[in-house]
């Protein structure tokens, strides 16, 4: 073997060796394989070139005894270059392809404590900022669109009183009772309460006969309940002014207020529709006294379905106070 070769085969073995060596450094100091084959591949090519070179050298300039030797140098030359433009071109594609070294944030490994006490305090994640909010507004009720149940709406109640002088052609109704709200002397109801008094006649016979002057004395009132509910335990107010009355033969002139009373008469139902209207007369029966009649405004009743005592508008018509005469 020549020495050239001999040379050549040590330093390629060193060079092979050589970048394990420094690789295998790399990576266990480093902790980073991926890097440490690079270096370790570019440490042995470093040594391989070299060992090439020195080869060439060696053989062909170590030895001119001959023109042969000397022709091989000829031709080694054209190989050194190519294997150390090859060993560039190695390093430059290892350069280029070399991985770049990540930022990884520092983590310092917590040495296990052997003091005794309480554990530390863990970090606790940051609770978000509150929010400001304003007051919250009161619930508003449901409008007609919700699909929430409520209660139905109650029907809303109107009651309308009219009264008329009586007259002779006045008849019982078809239920065969007729209704009379008698007026007394003053201080005939002591306790308020007027009471509505009924006669039961046949239907359609005549009130008041043929009486041609019982309008000068009565008056006949109808109640209606214009909505679609009954009411029950009707109470209405009246009041009442007492005038004395000045007879001059047969006419009679009005004098002064004598007293005043208020009272309450109360009505058993009113049944709703215009066509159900609760009929009563008014009767002057203090003998000697004109008296002027008056209602209150509402009326206090109970609607059928519902036990509670409510008020309701009562509408009166015509002229008051009703004036009736002895």
């Amino acid at each position: 073997m020549r020495r050239a070769h001999a040379i050549n085969i040590a330093l390629s073995l060193f060079g092979v060796f050589g970048g394990g060596v420094v690789a295998a450094v790399i990576g266990l100091a480093t902790d980073a394989v991926h890097h440490s084959f690079w270096v370790g591949f570019l440490v042995a090519m470093i040594i391989g070139a070299i060992a090439a070179a020195v080869a060439v050298l060696v053989g062909a300039f170590g030895d001119r005894e001959t023109t042969e030797r000397l022709e091989e140098s000829r031709k080694m030359l054209p190989l050194l270059g190519m294997i150390i433009f090859g060993a560039g071109f190695a390093i430059c594609t290892a350069w280029y392809f070399w991985p770049l070294k990540a930022n990884k944030p520092a983590v310092a490994a917590a040495a296990p404590s052997t003091a005794k006490g309480p554990p530390p305090p863990t970090a606790q994640p940051a609770e978000p900022p509150v929010e400001a909010r304003p007051p919250a507004s009161p619930a508003l009720p449901p409008d007609s669109s919700s699909p929430v149940a409520r209660a139905p709406t109650p029907t809303p109640i109107r009651v309308l009183l009219e009264c008329m002088p009586a007259s002779s052609l006045d008849v019982v109704p078809q239920s065969g009772v007729s209704y009379h709200l008698w007026i007394g002397a003053p201080g005939t109801f002591s306790n308020g309460v007027i009471p509505l008094s009924f006669m039961r006649e046949n239907s359609g016979s005549k009130i008041y006969g043929d009486d041609p002057l019982v309008g000068i004395s009565s008056h006949k009132c109808m109640i209606t309940n214009y909505s679609e509910t009954l009411i029950v335990n009707a109470e209405i107010s009246v009041n009442i002014i007492y005038r004395e009355a000045i007879k001059n033969g047969n006419t009679v002139s009005t004098g002064g207020v004598q007293s005043t009373e208020s009272h309450v008469f109360s009505i058993a139902k009113i049944d709703p529709g215009s066509g159900n209207g609760f009929q009563f007369q008014i009767n002057n029966q203090s003998g000697q006294f004109v008296t002027d009649v008056s209602f209150a405004r509402e009326i206090h009743a109970m609607r059928a379905d519902v036990e509670k005592q409510e008020s309701f508008p009562f509408i009166v018509t015509g002229q008051q106070p009703i004036r009736l005469f002895p």
